[in-house]
């Protein structure tokens, strides 16, 4: 089997601008008493020689900040008002494309969700694929980050992918990421060289040689900084892209099929760096289902 490569290009927009408000055969619907959001959509079209029946994996965002991969979620709004709703599906076991939708609901009734979870990590990554790599479809994640140092009010939020081609000239399209208060993401920038990391003088150095060491790696660095009020989660919201034509990343080859690797990188600013704790990975996997010549999932 050839190698496998893959392309994900990104590239800055701000959160309400990625996807315009199209027809893409998706319909949005909120029970206002059960709280419960759903999603109307046709199945997928089954790939050629799949063995598995396809399926749609979802990624909700609901407009305040907050973000669900079940397919029919449950969510509660703390304030009345306007929401940008926005759900976005990827198939599996099949070559439909990405699909996307984003409509305005109107909630007039609130309620208390369930407190989030404490991380046992302080960054992690979410993703709507169950770690696949579509070919031709777009993959929707959320970096979730948060801090323990009281004495932090800034950080450092990494996205990292070993993307050497074009560690360089780095063109993300499209990268997108919230703003919500009560904290602040600014743009990202590349994490290029050593001088880059040099110009990072509130994180420690053991901070400063692991992201030394991602770059001695071939790994592609991209940074934001945050602004921080306190210490609850925050989501930054990403999609990347892999293109059907697989020609500018090259995805190593294990077990027999294709992965490659995510990093997310948190460093919040006059803290002791730990990796074990402020850092996340997450493989993506080519299924040989999309491989022309080895199908056999």
């Amino acid at each position: 089997m050839k190698t496998f490569i893959a392309a994900i290009v990104i590239s800055i927009a701000f959160h309400a601008g990625l996807f315009a408000q199209v027809n893409t055969g998706i319909s949005i619907s909120y029970n206002e008493t059960t709280k419960v959001f759903s999603a109307t959509l046709n199945p997928p079209i089954a790939a050629a020689g799949a063995k598995r029946k396809p399926y749609w994996t979802y990624f909700w965002e609901f407009g305040d900040g907050n973000y669900s991969t079940s397919s029919a979620p449950k969510y509660c709004y703390d304030k009345k008002g306007d929401y940008k709703v926005k759900v976005s599906v990827v198939a599996h076991y099949s070559h439909s494309v990405t699909k996307t939708q984003e409509q305005t609901v109107t909630i007039k009734s609130t309620c208390n969700n369930p407190a989030s979870p404490a991380l046992s990590n302080n960054v992690k990554i979410v993703t709507n694929s169950s770690n696949e790599l579509v070919p031709n479809n777009d993959i929707r994640i959320a970096l979730t980050y948060q801090t323990t140092n009281t004495s932090s009010s800034k950080g450092y939020l990494l996205l990292c992918y070993n993307h050497p081609s074009e560690k360089a000239k780095i063109k993300f399209n499209p990268l997108t990421y919230s703003e919500n208060k009560p904290y602040k993401l600014y743009d990202a920038r590349a994490v290029s060289n050593s001088k880059d990391v040099s110009q990072y003088t509130k994180i420690d150095e053991k901070a400063k040689s692991y992201l030394n060491n991602l770059l001695s790696q071939q790994y592609a660095i991209l940074a934001f900084e945050c602004d921080l009020a306190n210490k609850k989660q925050n989501n930054a919201f990403v999609t990347l892209s892999a293109n059907l034509g697989l020609d500018t990343v090259v995805v190593k080859r294990i077990r027999g099929e294709a992965t490659a690797n995510l990093r997310a990188v948190w460093i919040p600013q006059n803290a002791t760096f730990d990796a074990d704790k402020m850092v996340a990975n997450y493989p993506l996997t080519l299924l040989s289902v999309h491989d022309p010549n080895k199908m056999k999932l």
